[in-house]
């Protein structure tokens, strides 16, 4: 019934924003736009699509060996199998696949591997927001935009306090202070020590170094697509670098509010009011977050279920073992 409740609720929060994000769109004039796309721009957007994935993969694979080693190439199919799922699937069972998945792949502690998981979104939270704030302070005409940038100061420094307590929660839990407390609940010892597994590729500074720039470069990149699109509409001369950032900072957002699979909706609604701010018409908005939403959607989640098909699983056997699975 939960899991029920869950999904409805999901697709009520989306279907709410597709409204908001269509009640006032011109469909002969978003028809119009889509026409007059230069469909070569899509070339390199592919392109830097699966550049970030790749750059994914090599940071997941970074955050994973000390635990285990595991293949590149796993680490990569993981990595897009779980993006696509959350593209298809309700409740973001993506992650739950890929972390049972690489758990039995690499006979690692599921745990760890969601210790993995969840340290890398929040890394992700952490560049994406360092991102944001130096667009907008290098950006002079981000506008109204800009005034959000100080509020963000306070939210970075909470995601970075709870970074280094996770760093460091194998010496903190072994604390003499802590070792009465945990000789009496074994359990939660060893649950936080495996979490502690999965944050151990940030215990050496070379490690550390490599999997913070491959972040940095990846959400670069993801940044440079959304120029990219922006030229296919001939808006390059409005949306700048910096402006592109801050739209992607939008879209990260919009798709970390609960709501349909592919977070359809949220995406469309978030950037076109974004861009309403530096007024672009709605139209060509709408258009513009539509078409970038799509081409990153398609190419995930055809590559996605690609890998799950080859390795001999669909989505209709992901689905009903997830339906099925006891609370």
């Amino acid at each position: 019934m939960k899991k029920k409740m869950s999904i409805f609720l999901g697709f009520a929060v989306g279907m709410f924003f597709m409204y908001l994000a269509f009640k006032d769109i011109e469909y002969e004039r978003l028809v119009s736009l889509y026409s007059r796309v230069n469909s070569l721009y899509l070339v390199p957007c592919l392109l830097i699509i699966f550049a970030e994935l790749f750059l994914r993969g090599v940071k997941w694979k970074m955050l994973l060996d000390p635990s285990g080693k595991i293949s590149f190439l796993d680490s990569f199919r993981l990595e897009t199998i779980g993006l696509a799922l959350n593209n298809v699937l309700p409740l973001r069972i993506g992650e739950v696949v890929r972390a049972f998945w690489c758990s039995r792949l690499r006979n690692i502690p599921v745990v760890t591997v969601f210790s993995t998981i969840f340290i890398e979104r929040v890394l992700d939270a952490m560049l994406i927001f360092v991102l944001f704030m130096a667009a907008v302070r290098m950006d002079p005409l981000s506008g109204a935009v800009s005034a959000f940038g100080d509020y963000f100061l306070p939210v970075l420094s909470i995601l970075m306090v709870g970074m280094i307590f996770l760093i460091f929660i194998d010496e903190i839990i072994s604390h003499k202070w802590l070792s009465g407390f945990f000789a009496s609940y074994a359990k939660v010892y060893k649950f936080l020590k495996e979490i502690a597994f999965g944050v151990k590729g940030f215990r050496k500074p070379l490690s550390a170094s490599g999997i913070i720039l491959t972040g940095l470069v990846q959400w670069s990149l993801d940044a440079l697509n959304v120029y990219i699109i922006a030229a296919a509409f001939g808006l390059n001369g409005v949306l700048s670098f910096y402006k592109s950032v801050m739209l992607l900072f939008a879209g990260a957002v919009a798709a970390s509010i609960p709501s349909m699979p592919g977070f359809f909706g949220n995406y469309e609604y978030s950037l076109t009011k974004v861009m309403g701010l530096w007024n672009i018409e709605a139209n060509v908005a709408f258009a513009f977050a539509s078409y970038l939403h799509l081409a990153f959607y398609i190419a995930v989640t055809a590559a996605g279920l690609v890998f799950i098909y080859q390795m001999g699983w669909s989505l209709g056997k992901i689905w009903r073992k997830f339906k099925n699975a006891k609370k």
